[in-house]
């Protein structure tokens, strides 16, 4: 594996405390992965923020299942149905800006000083502890 994302995820597993096949299970949903890869391109990201925190998550129910369960309520309870969603808290490791989502949890905050060269693959154990890299 890329030694550069191997230690992206130990930084993350050591911040979180989450097994690694959780941080795996959330780098690979959505487009983590490619987010995460930007940062080691020249001129392209300079930061990455995580945070790890609780989320509301409501289920994911098709308008097909809806319309089924609202009909079927609406046979048992006539005109007035009322239809509530619940939500559940779960914890989350996401991707963000820092902006849009206020923090409540942990952050992890990774950068680079200079983006214009890459960094590189081979060698990157001895590049992340050179001081005279920039």
């Amino acid at each position: 594996m890329d030694p550069r994302l191997e230690f992206t995820f130990q930084l993350l597993i050591d911040a979180t405390g989450l097994p690694r096949s959780e941080i795996m299970d959330n780098v690979f949903e959505g487009n983590m992965l490619d987010e995460i890869n930007e940062l080691f391109l020249p001129h392209m990201r300079n930061k990455l923020i995580w945070f790890y925190q609780d989320v509301e998550e409501k289920p994911a129910a098709s308008s097909q299942e809806l319309t089924k369960v609202m009909g079927g309520l609406r046979a048992i309870q006539g005109s007035k149905t009322h239809f509530q969603v619940s939500t559940t808290i779960k914890k989350k490791l996401f991707l963000t800006d820092g902006w849009e989502t206020p923090l409540t949890g942990i952050c992890i905050y990774m950068f680079r000083l200079n983006t214009t060269k890459q960094l590189p693959e081979e060698g990157f154990q001895k590049v992340k502890n050179d001081p005279d890299f920039q």
